[in-house]
């Protein structure tokens, strides 16, 4: 039995896990990220993405975090009537900016051209 080409034993298999094992680093700082800066608005990450829906039109019901934002002030109503505040507004916003200018910063450490080839890459990787 061969192995197949995206096996951990082969080289490419070795090289898309490496690429798999930053992604996930990547993420987990990024989520760290968030994380430190929702709780200053008294949220943690999983109210924060919520959050994010509702200020984007949709997580309409129940869901994991909104008691939390209800507690913070962020957000107020029922489902499938809930309402972001002018609070949730400032907090959405404060939480994005800080997002976006940790991905700004670390946009700077990467080569444009080789991250256009490795996104045309995994493009082609299929299910």
């Amino acid at each position: 039995m061969t192995a197949c080409s995206n096996h951990p034993g082969t080289i490419k298999g070795a090289e898309l896990q490496k690429l798999v094992a930053a992604s996930e680093k990547l993420q987990a700082k990024l989520r760290e990220r968030i994380t430190i800066v929702a709780s200053r608005c008294g949220i943690d990450f999983e109210a924060f993405a919520l959050l994010d829906q509702l200020s984007n039109g949709s997580g309409q019901s129940e869901e994991r975090g909104l008691g939390l934002l209800r507690s913070a002030g962020l957000a107020t109503g029922e489902a499938p009537n809930i309402l972001v505040t002018t609070e949730g507004i400032k907090a959405y916003a404060a939480i994005n900016r800080a997002r976006f200018d940790w991905l700004d910063l670390a946009a700077e450490q990467l080569d444009v051209e080789r991250l256009r080839i490795t996104s045309e890459l995994l493009d082609k990787i299929e299910l």
